[in-house]
């Protein structure tokens, strides 16, 4: 410890030695607590800790503000194991089962809690300084040298991932991660799968505090756009992808998300309309980034919300200048808002025509029929004449056979036409063997199912 403050004094030291040395005071922290763990640990034993925790946290946040660079990377590495080792979990002993008195009176896990560092306002907020200077950066294009730069990359998913689990497991506050979401769309590619999965853990902790998260991010950088405008017109096409990306983050289940939705839209309309005196104040245009969580809020409280926002600015100041209010508004409509376009008319489906216009006249099927040629007629389909219907069932029963061959032999429509041209149907040779032998009734349901099918198909 004594190496480290000579550096930080001096600056004589190199930078790799300073570096191992932190890296030797931090396991050298972590052993003293294993072995406290081993047994049952005095009061002045754990203080003891203590004290060594914390300075060591001392010296890795003075590194942070140094110019060392390789030490200020290891600061932050070991300060976020630092922060998790002494972090709100030491409230309670790893052996909860076992929570006897110790010699002062206190449970087991009570004497622990001394233990537990909350991070300084200071130290959080140099935290998320690093992860701004260090994590979302635009590099210069350099195709030269790609290991070094995946390398790199690498090392930032790093820091990104530690600074998430700092807020995912109660050191820092979940509203430290607002500068974070912010870069969603801008650096998805390099850390998307990060963000989802922060997102993602953030809402089963709380959903209250991820909606607010989540605006508070919007907020930030609907600032600073209006920071690098200035008297430029504000542009808010990327404002709102990454709004709409965002609102995406919470699914589709309504009702499990309501409340914070609610919520969500409240404080964006608290922000847009702050300082509202009869003029159109300049967050106006943060409600245009609000539109992209409506279709995430349920009918009912679309109407709550509409007659809040109606509340806040009486109807004599929609002037053309409250045009983001109006499309705010419009995006509140229950009617109008989450259902698709409705084709013109009564809405229902209108039964398809039947395009098949050979089969539309059934005399036209009819006229196509082949005449019986001597080769039936030698096989045994002669007309019978026990029977005075018989000769009538016989040609019904070829006719309804050609209908079908008709039907599903895919004739052409020319040929179609190139025979009703002609005078005399044409003459097709048939063999006997061809015809079928089951009943003809049955055939003929079976042909008007596959017909219905046809017809009920939804293209």
């Amino acid at each position: 410890m004594a190496l480290l403050r000579i550096g930080l004094d001096t600056g004589e030291l190199p930078d790799e030695v300073l570096s191992l040395a932190m890296q030797c005071a931090c396991y050298s922290v972590m052993w003293h607590m294993h072995s406290l763990t081993l047994g049952q640990p005095s009061k002045d034993e754990l203080q003891g800790l203590r004290r060594e925790g914390r300075n060591l946290i001392n010296v890795c946040q003075l590194f942070l503000g140094s110019l060392y660079s390789h030490s200020k990377e290891q600061a932050f590495f070991l300060l976020c194991d630092l922060l998790v080792l002494f972090g709100p979990h030491m409230s309670i002993h790893a052996n909860q089962s076992d929570r006897e008195p110790n010699g002062l009176g206190e449970s087991e896990g009570d004497a622990w809690c001394i233990l537990v560092l909350a991070p300084s306002p200071s130290l959080q907020a140099e935290l998320q300084g690093f992860i701004v200077d260090h994590v979302f950066v635009d590099d210069e294009p350099n195709d030269d040298d790609d290991i070094e730069r995946v390398a790199e990359l690498y090392k930032r998913r790093r820091f990104l991932s530690l600074f998430l689990r700092l807020a995912l497991v109660g050191v820092l506050p979940l509203s430290s991660t607002a500068g974070v979401f912010k870069h969603y769309v801008k650096f998805f590619h390099d850390y998307g799968d990060l963000m989802k999965e922060g997102l993602s853990r953030l809402r089963l902790l709380n959903l209250d505090d991820c909606a607010r998260t989540i605006c508070l991010s919007l907020k930030q950088l609907f600032t600073e756009a209006i920071d690098e405008s200035q008297s430029q017109r504000l542009e808010l096409s990327h404002l709102r992808e990454v709004a709409r990306r965002l609102a995406a983050t919470f699914g589709l289940d309504l009702r499990k998300s309501r409340h914070a939705i609610a919520h969500l839209h409240k404080e964006g309309l608290q922000f847009a309309l702050e300082n509202h005196q009869n003029e159109v104040p300049k967050t106006l245009p943060f409600l245009e980034l609000l539109t992209e969580f409506s279709s995430k809020l349920l009918p009912e409280d679309k109407v709550v919300l509409l007659a809040y926002a109606e509340n806040l600015v009486p109807s004599t100041d929609q002037g053309p200048a409250w045009r983001p209010f109006k499309v705010y508004k419009a995006s509140l409509n229950p009617k109008g808002e989450g259902r698709g376009a409705e084709l013109p008319g009564d809405g229902k489906k209108q039964p398809q025509e039947d395009n098949r216009q050979e089969f539309a006249d059934p005399s036209l099927a009819d006229q196509f029929v082949p005449n019986l040629t001597s080769t039936v007629m030698r096989n045994g389909y002669q007309k019978a004449t026990d029977s005075p219907n018989s000769e009538n069932d016989f040609e019904i029963r070829i006719k309804r056979r050609a209908k079908h061959v008709l039907r599903h032999s895919g004739l052409a429509r020319e040929e179609l036409k190139d025979t009703t041209m002609s005078k005399t149907p044409p003459v097709y040779e048939m063999d006997v063997e061809l015809l079928p032998h089951e009943d003809e009734e049955e055939r003929e349901n079976d042909d008007d199912d596959d017909d219905s099918d046809f017809e009920n198909l939804s293209w």
